[in-house]
């Protein structure tokens, strides 16, 4: 597309003062979301039973094809290019989706689908990350549709979307720096997974892992083993010698170590699952400006 849909759309709402209801929406998003998988990776899917069951596999779906059989193979293989795209078992899960999370999880099935096709396959990686800069676009005007893309060297992960600017600042910048630190990376990644999940008796198991993810990165940025709580002197020094204002070094080790230990410790020790999706996010949000402050001071070090 020579204009990126965003800005035809941002600048026809704007001139018009225009908003979609949110049913109206809904459907404009999953056609255009339908649109882009035809465009970019439809060849690859009529092209590989082994990709459709394995699509169907993951979301718990039977297969639609046979596994075993040479013979069956071509005639399934020449059946699925002539019926196309819209005749397969991902158009039809998707296009029949009634609510984002179920559009969320078909997608992040599709990714996870073709991850597996992945390995030193650079054209068919060039096309997915065609695909994943196409839909990042449609997502931006696309708020009805609650989802959000990070990429990482495992993959392409689907998340619920917050507001922009945090989820972009404090959840994928985090996302791509934590990279560098494996375990910091890992332990914010499956706190995200478990708020995507919507699983309320994980919210527990959730906060542990912020504590974790800050916890590792502390460990690795002061180059010592200490525990999250027996870090606040060697923290105080770091930021210091960093030309951390004192009132900003004040706030940050207070809060961290004060409200914020103090909360960790109640929610997880003691089991407390009573915790709202509001005030999760808020955890997240709050646990990425910890991360993300450590992580610029330790990159403008190196």
């Amino acid at each position: 597309m020579a204009n990126k849909l965003s800005a035809n759309v941002k600048s026809f709402q704007k001139r018009w003062n225009a908003n979609w209801d949110d049913a109206t929406a809904f459907i404009q998003f999953k056609n255009r979301l339908l649109f882009l998988i035809d465009k970019h990776l439809s060849k690859s899917i009529v092209s590989s039973k082994e990709l459709i069951n394995q699509y169907a596999f993951i979301c718990g779906l039977c297969a639609p094809y046979s596994a075993t059989g040479d013979l069956n193979k071509v005639f399934v293989k020449v059946e699925l290019e002539q019926k196309g795209f819209n005749n397969t078992i991902i158009y039809s899960t998707i296009a029949n989706s009634q609510t984002p999370i179920q559009v969320a999880w078909y997608l992040q099935n599709l990714f996870t689908a073709f991850n597996n096709m992945l390995q030193n396959n650079t054209h068919l990686q060039m096309v997915i990350d065609n695909f994943y800069t196409e839909l990042v676009d449609v997502l931006s005007v696309s708020p009805v549709s609650q989802i959000r893309l990070s990429k990482n060297k495992k993959g392409i992960i689907v998340y619920p979307a917050g507001a922009k600017l945090l989820d972009d600042v404090l959840v994928n910048e985090n996302l791509t720096w934590l990279l560098d630190y494996p375990e910091s990376h890992k332990a914010f990644e499956q706190a995200l997974s478990i708020y995507f999940s919507g699983d309320k008796l994980k919210f527990r198991n959730l906060v542990d892992n912020l504590r974790v993810a800050i916890e590792q990165l502390l460990r690795r940025v002061l180059g010592n083993e200490k525990s999250f709580e027996n870090q606040t002197k060697e923290l105080s020094v770091w930021l210091e010698k960093r030309g951390v204002h004192s009132q900003t070094k004040n706030l940050f080790s207070q809060l961290l170590f004060g409200p914020y230990a103090v909360f960790q410790n109640d929610a997880v020790k003691h089991g407390d699952e009573d915790l709202l999706p509001d005030e999760i996010e808020y955890l997240i949000y709050l646990t990425g400006t910890f991360l993300r402050l450590l992580i610029q001071l330790n990159r403008n070090e190196s």
